[in-house]
């Protein structure tokens, strides 16, 4: 592993759920897991259970629903990135939509 890369980020990094879920929460803001299952066309089940741990590393942060007043039932609970992982995704994100270029051999 190269010494630059924080563990923590390798788990996430290799994932590829978990890459998704990060990438469309850090495009579109807050999701619900039901909106995150169709944006990033994986199973709700596969999305809840990264989406736990995801919460549970600190990365992500569950808030509750809120009523519309027209809806029946609970409300979806929302996700959305930790502010200060939102500030390392975007820079990451940044940095993977650029041409990758040779280096010196």
């Amino acid at each position: 592993m190269p010494e630059d890369v924080h563990p923590s980020w390798m788990s996430v990094l290799t994932n590829p759920i978990c890459f998704s879920l990060l990438r469309a929460l850090n495009e579109y803001s807050a999701l619900t897991a039901d909106e995150l299952a169709r944006c990033c066309h994986i199973s709700d089940r596969a999305v809840r259970r990264q989406l736990r741990t995801l919460s549970a590393s600190g990365l992500v942060r569950e808030h509750p629903g809120e009523r519309d007043g027209l809806t029946p039932g609970r409300p979806a609970s929302r996700f959305a990135l930790d502010p200060g992982v939102r500030r390392e995704l975007a820079s990451l994100f940044d940095l993977l939509s650029e041409p990758l270029e040779p280096g010196p051999r």
